[in-house]
């Protein structure tokens, strides 16, 4: 018959399997989310326009806005 402390070392065995077995299994998941993240960070800056950009296009598309506005005013004058 075994003794006590060869339960205890097997039991521990046990937990501390399992216990690696689901840490690797979240691992892997970590590393997978990981590099999907990194992928769409990338995709992002591919995609999207920078905010030093788009308030270029937004001062010419105002600067032609008021260009429009002030024509037509000299046009109601007239």
């Amino acid at each position: 018959m075994m003794d006590m402390q060869t339960l205890i070392n097997w039991a521990l065995t046990a937990v501390a399997s399992v216990i690696g077995y689901f840490y690797r299994q979240q691992d892997a998941r970590i590393k997978d989310l990981e590099t999907k993240l990194n992928s769409q960070a990338l995709k992002m800056s591919e995609d999207y326009v920078k905010r030093d950009e788009l308030s270029g296009h937004l001062n010419r598309i105002e600067s032609m806005l008021t260009r429009i506005f002030d024509k037509l005013d000299n046009k109601v004058d007239k």
